[in-house]
């Protein structure tokens, strides 16, 4: 569920829509349309924290609960997916 937050969260910039439009058409768990379009719930505070970890908001990351190694851990295993999935996907286009 986590990993499906963090792939729909970039949606509204892709389709140039606002979120809450976009989940209206999406089958999604309603947990997941409140991390989406709220940015509230276990998952809208991840999506948070992600979002502050890109943006170098250090001060606002909750460092007592994961540490900043986490963080960086997780965000970097995410941009090796992403670069995977889109070496992947260019393949199969040719």
């Amino acid at each position: 569920a986590y990993f499906s937050v963090g792939l729909f969260s970039t949606f509204d910039a892709l389709f140039d829509l606002p979120m809450s439009l976009l989940v209206e058409k999406l089958p999604l768990a309603p947990e997941l349309v409140t991390a989406l379009v709220l940015h509230s719930g276990p998952m809208g505070e991840a999506l948070n924290a992600v979002i502050d970890y890109e943006n170098s908001r250090w001060s606002q990351l909750n460092c007592e609960t994961l540490s900043i190694d986490v963080y960086r851990k997780a965000y970097l295993q995410s941009l090796r997916w992403a670069d995977e999935m889109t070496r992947v996907l260019l393949e199969d286009s040719v």
